[in-house]
């Protein structure tokens, strides 16, 4: 039971870290100040983020036996 509640816990918040991450891209976009580059170097960042919060999930999945088939 802590287990699951431990891994609930990170599964929570790895996804506000990627709203969080979305969020920003989202503003960088809303924002009409800012140039290509910039939004380029915030959509790379996030990605990169996002990416590695999901590999951290799949990976965290795949040690607990819970994996669901659909990777």
């Amino acid at each position: 039971m802590e287990t699951e509640i431990s891994r609930f816990k990170e599964t929570a918040e790895a996804l506000n870290e990627i709203d969080a991450a979305l969020n920003e891209l989202q503003r960088a976009f809303e924002n009409k100040r800012e140039n290509v580059s910039r939004l380029k170097e915030t959509a790379a960042r996030s990605v990169a983020r996002i990416d590695e919060l999901i590999n951290k999930l799949n990976t965290a999945r795949e040690q607990n036996g819970t994996s669901n088939g659909n990777d």
